[in-house]
């Protein structure tokens, strides 16, 4: 068993005058959402708050009854936490889909999305995320991206076409090629990660890790230990710093040891 501490944070950035990111949690069952939204006329804004909102509350109800029939329900405990993340995702991308369709100024209104549930008692991390924002796990003076971008400077990395320093400038950057409420239900991926004592995860949208290298996410992270609202600020300032060309959000969670 382990317990945990976190803090997150958003900000507009330099160049943006609304915030289309969101972010949320359910500490009590160790879920943390992060979302950054697109479509103009504050549908992105619309677009990342349902998401969070409708993932919360899918997993809380999933929650408070295992034993509700989902599609394709399974009794081994892992996959169906899988399971569980993938609908709530599947949910929120439904339900933005209906609220555009009610509201001509918000059509083609989407966002990404990345889900973190702790699973103390398996010492486990589960993730679901389509989109790029990102989850990072910070260990022992090393950082690992844990999810792969949906993205399609991502696509043309792993093919070969550029190479990570070029994706960072590119002017197709911004891309995406999954979203929540897109034209298609968006495949959504799962993974799960061995979780240790004093392991920090950092949930982000593209704001930061667009502009901020992991190099430098790691020394901040690591400058300031335990103190995460310190390195949450400190990771927006220097995003902010960099140019802040889009928005924001951080949310830094520290496994700590139980006291049993």
């Amino acid at each position: 068993m382990f317990r945990w501490r976190f803090y997150g944070a958003t900000d507009v950035g330099r160049k943006r005058s609304k915030n289309e990111d969101a972010w949320g949690c359910d500490d009590s069952l160790g879920v943390f959402v992060v979302a950054d939204g697109m479509g103009g006329h504050a549908a992105g804004e619309q677009a990342s708050q349902i998401a969070v909102r409708e993932v919360l509350t899918f997993i809380q109800a999933a929650q408070a009854d295992p034993d509700a029939t989902w599609p394709g329900f399974t009794a081994d405990t892992d996959e169906w936490k899988e399971h569980v993340l993938r609908w709530a995702l599947l949910k929120a991308h439904q339900r933005i889909l209906e609220t555009a369709g009610t509201h001509a100024e918000w059509q083609g209104m989407a966002t990404t999305v990345v889900v973190v549930q702790l699973d103390p008692e398996r010492r486990q991390a589960f993730i679901a995320h389509v989109g790029d924002s990102r989850v990072y796990l910070i260990r022992k003076g090393k950082i690992i991206q844990l999810t792969q971008d949906h993205s399609w400077v991502n696509e043309q990395i792993k093919v070969g076409v550029i190479t990570a320093e070029e994706a960072r400038v590119h002017p197709f950057r911004n891309v995406v090629t999954r979203a929540l409420g897109g034209p298609q239900d968006p495949l959504v991926d799962l993974d799960e990660e061995p979780l240790e004592t004093d392991d920090i995860l950092l949930l982000c949208t593209d704001g930061l890790s667009g502009v901020v290298s992991d190099e430098d996410i790691l020394a901040i992270v690591t400058r300031y230990g335990t103190d995460l609202e310190s390195a949450a600020q400190e990771l927006i300032q220097q995003a902010n710093a960099n140019g802040g060309p889009d928005n924001i959000t951080v949310v830094l969670v520290h496994i700590v040891a139980d006291a049993h």
